[in-house]
């Protein structure tokens, strides 16, 4: 921009410089055709101090043109630099308003992120806060959990305790029961009163077995079936005294524990059907097999009694089903919504399959 307005000023300037020069010239020329018209017959003389005088204002114009010149250049110069000082001091202006706009800025900036910390700051101390009131919340929780299981615990162990007690306790008077039965038994000189003390002294017996496996077992509420029915059956040839290798007990039993509200009625069922195998199956000291099997199929629970003995006719099998033992059978039976079936052939089989029955899961 500096030099194209130079450019402008030297181009009008030398526009100038030569419009003069012209003048001058011809100003000159006038004068000698003057000079000549006056003496139109001059000598030489007149001509040289005419080229004199030319030459000399040729000159003057000269120095007047580069004086000129010289003036315009300091002019040029000085609007120059007051045009470039006007534009320092704009510039210098502006960048005090930048500066002032960028220190504005980064006040802000600053306030901003000093509100952004103190935001965050809040946040993490309110974050802190909750998990603090959390992790207090959870260990008292914990704690007093704790202390509810050790009561609850406590309590089983004392009802434990208590159950135990209960069973052992029905268990020795059930001996008691079947102790005084013996030794009535012992001074009944009746056949039939005899046999019939004999029959309740079994049943005492088995459901005796009951209460001692419950109160030596873990578990309170259930009977394994298995060891269950082999004892009976000991204590069933022990009770009428069979001597060892006479009669043979085999069991089918599956891996099963039942609650005593359905052991009891399977076991007094399993009591009178071994008891009447072993009076009336094998006469004359007959050696034999009794059979007891017990297994679950399809939500059903199978379970029969069965000897090789002697076999039951018709006559018998009527009589039989007035017994007392037959009786104690069928209202067992209605308990556990069992069906009943009898075979005679070849022995005796008893059929039973039970609806109604409660198993206990570990």
């Amino acid at each position: 921009m500096k030099e194209k307005f130079k450019k402008l000023i030297n181009d009008q300037l030398d526009n100038d410089a030569a419009n003069h020069h012209a003048n001058s010239k011809e100003n000159v020329w006038e004068k000698l055709d003057i000079n000549q018209q006056v003496t139109p017959h001059s000598s030489t003389f007149w001509k040289l101090l005419s080229a004199i005088l030319f030459l000399l204002l040729l000159i003057g114009s000269t120095l007047y043109f580069y004086s000129n010149q010289s003036s315009t250049d300091n002019r040029i110069d000085k609007v120059i630099v007051q045009e470039d000082a006007s534009q320092l001091q704009k510039l210098i202006k502006d960048n005090k308003e930048m500066a002032s706009n960028n220190n504005l800025l980064n006040k802000e900036i600053d306030q901003l992120k000093l509100s952004q910390q103190k935001w965050t700051i809040g946040g993490l101390g309110l974050g802190l806060g909750v998990l603090s009131f959390l992790i207090y919340s959870l260990i008292q929780q914990k704690k007093k959990i704790q202390f509810q299981n050790i009561a609850i615990s406590k309590s089983a162990d004392e009802k434990d305790i208590l159950l135990r007690e209960i069973h052992h306790r029905v268990k020795n008077n059930l001996q008691v029961v079947s102790s005084l039965l013996g030794i009535q038994g012992r001074s009944v000189k009746d056949k039939k009163a005899k046999d019939a003390i004999q029959e309740g002294r079994a049943r005492v017996q088995s459901m005796s077995l009951i209460h001692q496996n419950l109160y030596k077992k873990d578990n309170l509420t259930g009977i394994e079936m298995q060891p269950y029915i082999e004892k009976l059956s000991e204590h069933l040839l022990s009770t009428y005294q069979v001597e060892d290798g006479h009669i043979d007990i085999k069991t089918i039993v599956d891996d099963i524990t039942l609650d005593v509200e359905t052991v009891v009625p399977i076991g007094l069922i399993i009591n009178e059907l071994m008891s009447n195998a072993l009076k009336y199956a094998f006469p004359d000291g007959q050696d034999g097999t009794i059979s007891i099997s017990l297994m679950e199929r399809d939500n059903i629970l199978h379970m029969s009694v069965t000897d090789d003995g002697i076999g039951l006719d018709e006559e018998t099998l009527k009589t039989k089903t007035e017994s007392f033992g037959h009786s104690l059978i069928r209202a067992f039976k209605n308990k556990l919504d069992a069906e009943l079936a009898i075979t005679s052939d070849q022995g005796t089989q008893i059929n039973l399959k039970i609806n109604n029955y409660k198993k206990v899961t570990f």
